[in-house]
């Protein structure tokens, strides 16, 4: 099987396909959301970037990183109770790849050297 071609999405495409559906990201005009108003943003951009993913973009979030899309392929297993082997069919999944800043923070780097590292 190809590979899919991969596109990038800006963060103003991806702010413009939140702002287009407003029933799952409503703006709240300086008012607090509620629990359930939250549960449907986190839901929302959830779709929202699986579908990205599921169309074939990477998702980058500045500093942070990037979601992509991968392909795995079919596979034989061993089940460990039985010891019987079955196949493993072929899936889409993704895989997050964190920027070298964002690895910095984790690894504990100090305040100024990340203020240096994201200009």
């Amino acid at each position: 099987m190809a590979k899919p071609k991969i596109k990038k999405i800006s963060r103003e495409d991806f702010v413009r396909d939140m702002e287009k559906n407003k029933k799952l990201f409503p703006t709240t005009h300086g008012r607090k959301l509620t629990k359930d108003q939250r549960r449907e943003i986190v839901i929302g951009f959830t779709q929202l970037i699986g579908r990205y993913l599921t169309d074939g973009y990477i998702v980058q979030f500045p500093v942070i990183g990037a979601l992509r899309p991968t392909q795995r392929s079919e596979k034989v297993g061993v089940n460990p109770r039985t010891g019987k082997k079955l196949v493993i069919p072929a899936q889409k999944s993704a895989a997050f790849y964190p920027t070298d800043h964002f690895k910095a923070v984790l690894n504990g780097a100090d305040h100024e050297t990340l203020k240096h590292s994201t200009k």
